[in-house]
């Protein structure tokens, strides 16, 4: 699935529990990417995202609610010409 600007990866937007965006920071813009909650749907859910293209924009990956991913940080960015993130739940949280 392409994104090219802000977005919620919600659980089943892709069909499947194994999903993928490439993201294209056209405008050299930070695009924000939300991640739903790790335990709404998404247990054994993983992600990957992957910013495709070489304009200065960063692709900002974040969850909903305040949630960490790996249990430390908050945002993982994306910022040079195919930098990829697979995030999987648990079920409880987001892990990359």
């Amino acid at each position: 699935m392409v994104k090219t600007a802000n977005f919620t990866a919600a659980s089943g937007d892709d069909g499947d529990k194994f999903g993928g965006y490439f993201i294209t920071t056209t405008t050299g813009a930070t695009i924000v990417v939300t991640l739903g909650a790790a335990g709404t749907g998404n247990a054994g859910r993983s992600v990957t995202f992957i910013k495709t293209d070489a304009t200065t924009g960063e692709v900002q990956v974040t969850v909903s609610g305040g949630g960490l991913i790996s249990g430390k940080w908050a945002s993982l960015y994306l910022i040079n010409q195919g930098d990829s993130l697979t995030v999987i739940s648990n079920g409880s949280s987001w892990f990359s």
